[in-house]
């Protein structure tokens, strides 16, 4: 699956690893409800799970319930693809239009399906760096979950 880090302009592919099972079994139910805490990653921290329009695409909200930390498009068919980029390009660009990054840059979707593409919004950028990584970890993990939920995946196992 592509990855793409949008505050800094980073696109890589990343593999799914074993040692994310335990953490999309408890990601699953709140894939399926579309919302749920997540008091064994982030106490007080949520997630928000909403499906595009079209098929084929999510956008993942993660944070605490009054402030999001990051906001990431999940896209595995080309219908829902550019609603879930849209949704992520535009508070990022809002973001820099009002407060220039010393990286602004232009975000560029990623080319291939399936991706993911996470904006970690301004509170978090600040915030010690294992945070950050931790918060991309879910992010990505969490977009395996929505894929196999979705009977998408890149990584071989059985869809459940």
């Amino acid at each position: 699956m592509q990855y793409y880090r949008v505050n800094i302009d980073k696109e890589e592919t990343v593999s799914w690893r074993p040692e994310y099972e335990p953490m999309i079994e408890k990601l699953r139910p709140l894939v399926r409800a579309g919302t749920g805490l997540m008091p064994w990653a982030l106490p007080e921290f949520r997630i928000e799970v909403d499906p595009t329009e079209l098929d084929g695409g999510a956008v993942l909200i993660l944070g605490q319930p009054d402030e999001p930390c990051a906001i990431s498009g999940v896209a595995w068919h080309m219908p829902g693809e550019l609603e879930a980029w849209s949704r992520v390009e535009s508070p990022y660009l809002n973001w820099t239009d009002s407060d220039p990054l010393p990286s602004d840059v232009l975000p560029k979707k990623p080319t291939s399906l399936p991706w993911v593409a996470t904006l970690v919004l301004p509170w978090m950028v600040n915030q010690p760096q294992y945070l950050v990584d931790l918060v991309h970890t879910i992010c990505i993990v969490t977009a395996y979950t929505i894929l196999e939920e979705n009977e998408v995946s890149d990584h071989g196992s059985e869809p459940r």
